[in-house]
């Protein structure tokens, strides 16, 4: 009887373990990081530097993913045409407000962000400007 109750806990762990799985590629789905660069939304130049790819990505990954998507929204807004979207035709207002969200203050785009996905945008006071344009390389947003 006491091995059968460990088998069933193994069972049961290697069935729990496959559904943590399954949602996590549900929701991170690895095709939309792996290669933006082919991705037909995107026709600007790449950086063809291997350093600036392998930081931009991860960067992104360990920085912006968990909240956003290049192709579509997701805890945060989609990414792409992020430069023809409120502010962030200027790169100086792009890099302090990654670096601090409540450095532009008042701001009628921002705050329909913030109604529309009622949270606020973490601050990450320890992105250099290069590390915030690698990020910005690999998701091919040109500046």
């Amino acid at each position: 009887m006491g091995q059968q109750k460990y088998i069933m806990y193994a069972i049961l762990m290697i069935f729990v373990v496959g559904l943590i799985y399954l949602l996590y590629k549900k929701l991170f789905p690895g095709d939309d990081f792996e290669n933006l660069s082919a991705n037909s939304n995107f026709d600007k130049s790449v950086d063809s530097s291997n350093e600036n790819k392998i930081n931009g990505k991860s960067f992104f990954i360990s920085k912006c993913a968990p909240c956003h998507n290049p192709f579509r929204d997701g805890v945060g807004p989609a990414l792409s045409g992020l430069s023809d979207r409120g502010p962030w035709n200027d790169l100086n207002k792009l890099y302090n407000y990654i670096r601090d969200p409540e450095s532009l203050g008042k701001d009628k785009y921002i705050d329909s962000l913030r109604k529309v996905y009622g949270v606020k945008h973490m601050a990450f006071p320890d992105l250099s400007n290069e590390e915030i344009k690698a990020i910005l390389r690999y998701i091919n947003v040109d500046y």
